[in-house]
């Protein structure tokens, strides 16, 4: 099996904002999507490690933004994987256009748990030997996000049932959509989202109420956000993430 991934996919209108670009919270799916295909090409999905009580949770996200694909635009998708000190798994994910031009560009860390203990395991406790090594490394350039100290804004929602996934918790779309929604609609019409970067840090599931926090923080003409999403009725953190925006 080829280690690259690579599919072949049209913009539907359902997944584009009211300006015609391709949503923030689709780009996620999508990445989530060709991720799953490929692990179950190789009999690695979260459905497949489901029968042995297993499955993959999200730890990180760094996401890297040329411009989003608009409307009926034909795009190219390419993943791959690489096994990370026997702990990690790192996925990179590219998006490129007709020109063969890389768009948006995604690294993406996941760990295996029991699905039971909610516990980490080792990967080759549970992965096939081929699988353990891989052709292609990926970088596992992630920024360290802070807890916010202080907040310029806060938004409440409750989790619904259409947020939870297959692991029965909030799928990690769905964080970066509350985290976006506190972003000033100005900056959602003046300026364009060039970078996300997320630290998952705890799971919630339906019924809760949760609190989407932000602070602005501007550099160099850019409008720079750090969010926080929590629990609002425990207070416990559940993501940090970073979104900036350029003129």
């Amino acid at each position: 099996m080829d280690d690259i991934f690579i599919k072949d996919q049209v913009i539907r209108f359902s997944e584009t904002d009211n300006n015609g670009h391709f949503k923030v919270v689709s780009m996620f799916d999508c990445f989530q999507d060709v991720g799953s295909e490929h692990a179950a090409l190789m009999k690695i999905s979260g459905r497949d490690l489901m029968e042995q009580n297993y499955t993959w949770v999200m730890l990180k996200y760094n996401v890297r933004i040329e411009r989003l694909p608009v409307w009926r635009e034909a795009v190219t998708v390419k993943t791959w994987r690489f096994p990370h000190k026997n702990l990690y798994e790192l996925r990179e994910f590219d998006i490129l256009d007709r020109a063969g031009n890389v768009i948006i560009r995604a690294l993406s860390c996941w760990v295996m748990v029991n699905y039971t203990s909610r516990k980490p395991v080792r990967l080759d406790r549970f992965l096939p030997a081929g699988l353990m090594t891989a052709r292609h490394p990926v970088d596992d350039d992630f920024s360290r996000l802070d807890a916010l100290s202080e907040m310029d804004r806060e938004l409440p929602f409750r989790v619904r049932m259409q947020d939870i996934d297959y692991n029965n918790h909030v799928n990690n779309s769905v964080y970066v959509g509350w985290a976006v929604e506190a972003v000033p609609e100005d900056v959602h019409r003046d300026f364009r989202l060039v970078q996300v970067e997320s630290t998952y840090l705890n799971e919630i599931a339906y019924g809760h109420m949760i609190s989407s926090r932000i602070k602005a923080d501007g550099h160099n003409g850019d409008a720079v956000f750090y969010h926080s999403i929590a629990c609002a009725d425990t207070g416990t953190e559940l993501t940090r993430l970073k979104t900036v925006w350029r003129k």
